[in-house]
């Protein structure tokens, strides 16, 4: 492993809640809810690239307006309730080597 290790931070927004709809991108305080999760790991200094996953357009678009990647729309069947985190953090790994040729050394 190298001296600097590269560190990958996943933030997983999926656009299905049942509990309260569309929560991700509800308004709190002057930004939506997504944007104070995308702004923190923006400050973690180890973080060397940060993506969101998520199955909406309309949430991707929100998230590049705070200046973050969102490289690919996750799957539906990645979207649903009974989908673990755990899949989803497979699924983005998968989707960086095959199309970015990315490899992180750590996963948050």
């Amino acid at each position: 492993m190298s001296k600097n290790p590269k560190v990958l931070g996943i933030i997983p927004a999926r656009s299905g809640s049942k509990e309260i709809p569309g929560k991700n991108i509800a308004i709190v305080g002057s930004k939506h809810l997504i944007a104070w999760t995308i702004e923190i790991a923006k400050r973690a200094k180890k973080l060397d690239k940060i993506i969101v996953s998520t199955d909406s357009e309309k949430y991707a678009s929100i998230c590049k307006n705070y200046n973050v990647e969102v490289p690919f729309l996750r799957p539906p069947e990645l979207s649903s309730d009974e989908a673990t985190s755990e899949d989803v953090v497979i699924h983005a790994l998968k989707w960086m080597k095959k199309n970015e040729q990315y490899h992180p050394d750590y996963i948050l």
